[in-house]
């Protein structure tokens, strides 16, 4: 064979090859949804730059961290502005897809597993609260959140990631955190925080808490056992 025919016959294979991986996509992609589905979900994985890898349905951005972000602002667009849009068969379709890629990045970043919460329960989300602003590296915030969890001063982690951002515009649509110490040691925490220049919030950040599911209200008070205060220095040291 010569090199003409060889190169002829690779051309052929990826062509080959690239018409059954676009078939592949769209037969993912239009597995059970309507034809007004099909439409809605081109739409999203359009403006979000979504695109399949394996079963899953990935942003385009170069890190784990920043693709579960994306998708879990996605499934909360979808879950709380967005549902009126879709027939009830199209949205669980979409819906699934979008848990079920954000659940694996999870699993992989050693976070819980994260569900919209039903939109009877929506009152009880934070709705256009400024963001606690991170001044640090993404690493360093989820790293802080994997720490917290597993020190179980919070009970999700992803609900921690939710209430900080680079940008100060950002806006939550969460929980509050629901702090499972005492309410001293989360203000030793925000004040270490802010001391090293790890964040930046608001004179009034009390609608981000909760302690052991009831609001804040202040911070500090009662008596200090300050050997729970070094525990939260020792957090802090493996993240600066």
């Amino acid at each position: 064979m010569g090199k003409k025919d060889l190169d002829k016959e690779l051309e052929d294979y990826a062509d080959r090859l690239s018409e059954e991986l676009r078939i592949e996509e769209k037969t993912k992609d239009d597995n059970q949804l309507t034809s007004e589905g099909k439409k809605l979900w081109y739409a999203l994985r359009l403006s979000n730059q979504l695109h399949w890898k394996g079963n899953y349905c990935y942003p385009n951005v170069p890190t784990d961290n920043e693709k579960a972000q994306i998708l879990k602002k996605v499934i909360n667009n979808l879950h709380y502005d967005n549902k009126n849009l879709f027939k009830e068969s199209d949205f669980n379709e979409i819906s699934g897809r979008l848990i079920r890629s954000l659940n694996r990045l999870n699993a992989d970043l050693g976070i819980d597993p994260y569900f919209p919460k039903s939109l009877d329960n929506k009152i009880e989300f934070i709705e256009g609260e400024n963001c606690i602003l991170w001044l640090g590296e993404k690493d360093k915030l989820l790293l802080l959140a994997n720490l917290l969890f597993e020190q179980k001063y919070i009970l999700k982690s992803d609900e921690w990631l939710e209430h900080f951002d680079n940008n100060a515009l950002e806006k939550i649509k969460s929980e509050p955190i629901d702090w499972q110490k005492n309410t001293y040691e989360l203000q030793h925490l925000l004040r270490r925080l802010k001391a090293i220049d790890l964040i930046n919030y608001p004179s009034s950040f009390e609608k981000h808490f909760t302690v052991n599911g009831q609001p804040l209200k202040d911070l500090g008070g009662g008596m200090h056992e300050y050997n729970k205060l070094d525990k939260i220095d020792a957090i802090l040291d493996q993240i600066r």
